[in-house]
């Protein structure tokens, strides 16, 4: 069996979808499945899998900016799935693999697991090098015991953005998913600083811009 390992595949085909965790789960992962770019940012905040399969079509949709942009501060890797054609476009966005449907279901767990290799060596030599990414890592596996699922979805999207400001639409959109106030956006943000002792002087801050969206900022950090 994988260490604990986990995977989001998000495909608008619920057959498609339900085939490829199938084989995922047989192997040995850990498998989230959502049907939709949207639904499926709410599960990648909240479940921080290791690797993403995602639908061409559901990444290059304006739901699908998410998957692309945590990326730099948080390493997941994606595979897009799409038609026969010219991959250029997809893999010019910075996925790390792409597949042809129909996938073999056999080819996309060998990927799966060439994929995870080398982000496990990736992950060692940040480890010998003190990178931050690691210490956001720790930080939020640190905080999923101390927050609600909503409050933990906020502190890791923006974590996973860090040094963005993420506008209020996006938070309420990748976080709730419907149209809630900014005071539940403010009162969240507010319980999630102080359960985590969050505070000015602190290695991790939650800032507001006032009329624009918050920031997680690590600028403390060594």
């Amino acid at each position: 069996m994988r260490s604990g390992e986990s995977i989001l595949v998000v495909h608008n085909n619920q057959l498609k979808a339900s085939r490829i965790s199938g084989a995922l789960e047989v192997s040995g992962y850990q498998v989230v499945a959502s049907y939709s770019a949207g639904e499926g940012v709410r599960l990648l905040y909240e479940a921080h899998p290791d690797l993403v399969i995602i639908e061409k079509e559901e990444l290059l949709g304006e739901p699908g900016l998410p998957y692309l942009t945590i990326r730099e501060e948080v390493y997941v890797p994606l595979i897009a799935l799409g038609p026969r054609g010219d991959p250029a476009e997809v893999l010019e966005m910075g996925v790390d693999s792409y597949m042809r449907e129909p996938v073999s279901l056999r080819e996309l767990v060998a990927r799966v697991r060439a994929i995870l290799r080398r982000k496990h060596y990736y992950r060692g030599h940040r480890d010998n090098h003190g990178s931050s990414a690691d210490h956001l890592d720790t930080m939020l596996q640190g905080a999923r015991g101390t927050l609600t699922n909503t409050e933990f979805r906020l502190l890791s999207c923006l974590a996973m953005n860090a040094e963005r400001v993420l506008p209020y639409p996006r938070l309420l959109s990748d976080v709730w998913g419907r149209t809630i106030s900014r005071d539940s956006l403010h009162q969240c943000v507010r319980r999630v600083k102080r359960k985590l002792g969050m505070d000015s002087a602190g290695r991790y801050r939650l800032l507001n811009y006032p009329g624009e969206g918050y920031c997680f900022s690590a600028a403390g950090t060594d």
